[in-house]
């Protein structure tokens, strides 16, 4: 429906990234989770730690966008190279 290619190949780079991606969301969970035991608290902590990386990832904006001086931030998040493996998929 969407165009992806109908090759072997390309799901076994479509898989291992999917099951990559799965692990770092799952670790950025289990991180905070561990680090702030209240429940209120996380609901308060992780949207400011999802922003950046749903905005530095290239989701939301483009990479020439983005200010030189903060432009280094867009290198941390692991959403991003996913995000180019599923695109060059």
């Amino acid at each position: 429906m969407i165009g992806l290619a109908n090759t072997a190949g390309k799901f076994f780079i479509f898989m291992p990234t999917y099951i990559l991606l799965g692990f770092a969301g799952s670790s950025l969970g289990l991180l905070i989770g561990s680090v702030i035991l209240d429940a209120k608290s996380v609901a308060s902590v992780v949207p400011i730690i999802l922003i950046p990386i749903i905005l530095f990832s290239g989701f939301l904006k483009y990479r020439n966008d983005i200010p030189h001086w903060i432009g280094w931030l867009e290198y941390i998040p692991p959403v991003k190279y996913g995000f180019i493996a599923f695109t060059r998929n």
